[in-house]
């Protein structure tokens, strides 16, 4: 899921830096995911930089995921 920030005519990806400093409220947006349905993939588009971690990434694509798992449990979806 990629943060934005700007409108629908002007935008540019916010980035790895800082984490999380896009204009979308996710769980906002996860909430109306729900409402209208939506049944497909939810994806991460980047993840944060961790110290320690491993050229791969794994400790920052497992927090990327269990966000991701922890927003679709905050608004009662099974994932």
């Amino acid at each position: 899921m990629m943060l934005l920030r700007g409108s629908r005519v002007d935008r540019s990806p916010t980035g790895q830096q800082p984490w999380m400093a896009g204009d979308v409220d996710m769980l906002r947006a996860m909430r109306l995911f729900k409402e209208v349905g939506y049944d497909g993939p939810s994806v991460y588009d980047h993840v944060p930089e961790m110290m320690g971690d491993s050229e791969r990434q794994e400790q920052a694509v497992a927090f990327a995921l269990g966000y991701i798992k922890g927003l679709m449990k905050a608004v009662g979806v099974d994932g």
